[in-house]
């Protein structure tokens, strides 16, 4: 046991000892007490329980076998515990704890202490840096060690465990990894397969050799895979990223939002890669040897980008677009549960495209020359294609150049099948719908497109040509351009693609049935042959049927219906008021249900057809034709010009007109309010007969015929000799009112419901004006002058009471020469 002193000098070891010059202050096997004093001094307690002082500036003291107390005072120190359980403080300054050898990170420690290293990995969990707190260690030369204000570590090689670190750590990390506490800590692996996470703040994490895993966590961040295969996380913040050799990976997995990264370089964008770069380490010109050769996106929508490399790119969650570039690369468009519609371009080189989940394009916009992909067979040659294979791919996107792409028959969770998107980009190319439903668009060029068996959407534009055979599914061609179907294509669909564009289109079908739909401009639609259903769009149309029954769709005043005589039974649907022209045959015209209770109006021709409005309340006028005419709901104004014109009103149905130039006769059950003659019927002598409702019968300045029939009804004559006919049964519910009885008029009684009187005009004495006398026992017809009453008592003085079948609103003075029997 010794008590040794230096100096204010340093005293180091310097190898053979040398003239002039200091040694280091070595102790015994026995418990020594050593002082460094002033200077930077070598401290080494070789065996005993020693204490040994560093006193000021930076110290290099191993404490050696046995229970040491270490303290290195002021200045960067570098502290060994070595065996035993140790007390060891660093003081002040930025202080090392070392377990393994210290490389280059002491310049003097290159003697005993150097050479040594613990027999097993540490485990050591400290405080913040110089936080006066303590800290423990465990396994190794850390067994039962105690720690005091120590900011840095050196490792062991083989796996360590540092928990709380502020500093620097260097040495190899266990699988669980290194957690350090917020703040600027530089982390080095050094040998073994580490795991380092920075947390807080602006770090720099060095792999070294083995398959490490860097996690920058939040700040701005250095990270530098080094030798072998590792995986870098920057986190957030912007971080510098260098895989060196090795296959590295970087990935934002974590990212709370979709990341645009290219392995290449560049600047990051989005979630944690914003400001992200892919750079040379310590300031090097970028060069293959610092690339990272994988990228792992994140669950949401990400762009990743490749680099010369082989590289594989891992779209994980979200609908992802991956770019490989040069290299035979492996792009995975989700992770194994990620989703996600990705887009798929492997660049140049022979590539493994393989979607996942979801619907996945393979592009191959970029390819220099066209392409050949077969999703059936797998097959790939030209350009970019050439060797790519494929896995879960549905779609294909072609080149600029002449490509040929072959779609396949896919299948869902469930079993369903469903087909692929093929999309010709530029050029001539030639697209081959499989057994499902596929969508083909050639592009721009003059494409051929076959359409396959499914149910096909086909896009073209000026010069491709379209091929469908019969029985191959309900097919649709979308076009850009004026378009018409050969015989021998058998599409069931032509619609322009775009509903709101103002340019005109020309759509032709063929002699099979065909539906064609314009756009907003002023089209010209014609069907042909078979049953074809006719939709101009929103433009001033000019729609033309052809053969067969067709449909046509009309949403402006201004559309033109053209149906040339026994051209099939034809009807046209409106979403506006619409008139059919004179001389088209049309079957049927009427709004349809969409138009709600909107207030439209219909006009027919002089071809009888039927006619059928909506909830609202509309005008509809047949024209001179024998029309069927349907209100449907509302207050509905019904014009008539024809005997054979018939109406459909269902009870409850608004307040409904019919204004008649004809004659006309209300049909049984249909519930009409009111039935008038036109004013422009002047003094014509037509008749109007209601039904079993209460309808208002209004004439015209001629000699009409007023029969209300059931109901109470309100008989108008207006001008005119009219005649007021009764003719059903009376009873309390068919008491009809006569609002302008002239002495012109006449009061008509049938003589099967009147059976008590004889036909022809009435007898006086059958007559009494009972404000004026007392009925006798001959009296039939009785008049209440003061109220307008008129009464029919069957029996005269007889057991049966008078009933009122009349009123008449102005008291006129009648006589027995005012009514007739017949």
């Amino acid at each position: 046991m010794a008590v040794i002193n230096g100096d204010n000098q340093p005293n180091k070891y310097l190898g053979p000892f040398e003239s002039g010059t200091s040694d280091p202050l070595i102790g015994t096997f026995l418990g020594d007490t050593i002082n460094g004093f002033g200077g930077a001094d070598d401290l080494i307690g070789l065996g005993g329980s020693d204490f040994l002082y560093g006193g000021t500036e930076g110290d290099d003291i191993s404490g050696g076998t046995g229970s040491d107390t270490l303290d290195g005072g002021s200045g960067d120190d570098f502290l060994r515990g070595g065996g035993g359980a140790d007390r060891i403080d660093g003081g002040t300054g930025s202080d090392t704890l070392v377990f393994g050898r210290a490389g280059g990170y002491s310049s003097d420690l290159t003697g005993l202490s150097d050479n040594t290293s613990s027999d097993a990995g540490v485990t050591v969990t400290l405080a913040s840096t110089n936080s006066g707190s303590g800290g423990t260690g465990r396994f190794g030369d850390a067994e039962g060690d105690t720690y005091t204000s120590i900011a840095n570590v050196i490792g062991t090689e083989s796996r360590d465990v540092i928990t709380g670190t502020n500093g620097r750590f260097v040495g190899t990390f266990p699988s669980g990894g290194l957690t350090v506490v917020d703040g600027n800590n530089i982390l080095d692996g050094r040998g073994g397969d580490d795991a380092l996470s920075g947390k807080g703040g602006d770090d720099t994490l060095r792999g070294g050799t083995g398959r490490d895993s860097l996690l920058g966590g939040s700040g701005k961040d250095s990270l530098w895979g080094g030798d072998d295969n590792d995986t870098l996380i920057g986190g957030s913040g912007a971080d510098k990223i260098s895989g060196g050799n090795g296959i590295d990976t970087v990935s934002y997995s974590d990212s709370a939002a979709g990341v645009t990264v290219s392995l290449a370089g560049g600047i990051g964008r989005g979630g944690d890669a914003e400001g992200d770069e892919i750079r040379a380490f310590a300031g090097r010109e970028l060069s293959p040897a610092d690339w990272v050769e994988n990228a792992v996106g994140s669950a949401f929508a990400d762009i990743l980008y490749g680099n010369e490399l082989v590289n594989t790119l891992t779209g994980n969650g979200g609908n992802d677009a991956l770019f490989g570039g040069a290299g035979a690369d492996t792009l995975y468009g989700d992770d194994l549960f990620g989703a996600g519609n990705d887009t798929l371009e492997g660049g140049a080189g022979a590539d493994r495209l393989i979607g996942g989940f979801g619907i996945d394009t393979a592009s191959y916009l970029g390819s220099a020359s066209g392409v050949l992909v077969n999703l059936a067979t797998g097959a790939a040659n030209g350009g970019d294609a050439s060797g790519d294979t494929f896995g879960d791919i549905e779609n294909v996107t072609g080149s600029d150049h002449n490509d040929e792409l072959h779609a396949a028959v896919n299948f869902n969770f469930d079993g369903s099948r469903f087909g692929s998107t093929l999309n010709g980009a530029r050029g001539n190319d030639a697209l081959y719908g499989g057994d499902a439903n596929d969508t083909l668009n050639g592009g721009l060029g003059a494409d051929r497109l076959y359409g396959g068996k499914g149910d096909d959407v086909i896009y073209v534009d000026a010069g491709d040509l379209v091929f469908e055979a019969a029985d191959a599914g309900t097919d649709t061609v979308i076009t850009e351009v004026s378009f018409s179907l050969s015989d021998v294509q058998h599409i069931e669909t032509v619609k322009t693609f775009s509903p709101f564009s103002t340019a005109a289109i020309n759509l032709s079908g063929n002699t099979f049935a065909n539906t064609l739909e314009g756009n907003s401009g002023a089209n010209l639609l014609s069907g042909g042959g078979g049953a074809d259903t006719l939709n101009g769009g929103a433009g001033a149309d000019r729609l033309i049927g052809g053969t067969g029954d067709d449909a046509f769709v009309v949403d402006n005043a201004g559309d033109l219906v053209f149906e040339a005589s026994g051209g099939g039974v034809d009807r046209v649907f409106a979403s506006t008021s619409y008139a059919l022209q004179a001389g088209q045959e049309i079957e049927a015209l009427q709004l349809l249900a969409s138009t709600g209770s909107a207030g439209l109006n219909l006009t027919g021709n002089e071809i009888s057809q039927s006619l059928v409005g909506n909830n609202g309340a509309n005008v509809i006028n047949g024209g001179v034709g024998r029309d069927a005419m349907t209100g449907r709901g509302g207050g509905d104004t019904y014009i008539v010009d024809n005997l054979g014109d018939r109406i459909t009103e269902a009870a409850g149905g608004g307040r409904d007109t019919v204004l008649a130039s004809a004659s006309y006769v209300l049909g049984e059950g249909q519930e009409i309010e009111a039935l008038q003659l036109l004013a422009s019927t002047g003094s014509a002598r037509f008749n109007l007969s209601g039904n079993a409702f209460g309808q208002s019968l209004v004439g015209n300045s001629g000699a009409n015929v007023l029969d209300g029939r059931g109901g109470g009804d309100v008989l108008t004559g207006r001008g005119g000799a009219d005649s007021f006919v009764f003719s059903t049964a009376l009873g309390a519910g068919n008491v009809d009112r006569i609002a302008d009885f002239a002495a012109e008029d006449t009061v008509r009684l049938s003589k099967d419901v009147f059976s008590a009187l004889a036909p022809g005009q009435l007898a006086e004495s059958a007559f009494k004006n009972i404000s004026t006398g007392t009925a006798d026992a001959n009296d039939r017809i009785l008049y209440k002058q003061t109220t307008g009453e008129l009464f029919y008592d069957a029996d005269g003085s007889g057991s049966g009471a008078a009933m009122k079948f009349a009123v008449l609103d102005n008291k006129a003075a009648l006589t027995a020469a005012d009514f007739l029997v017949a």
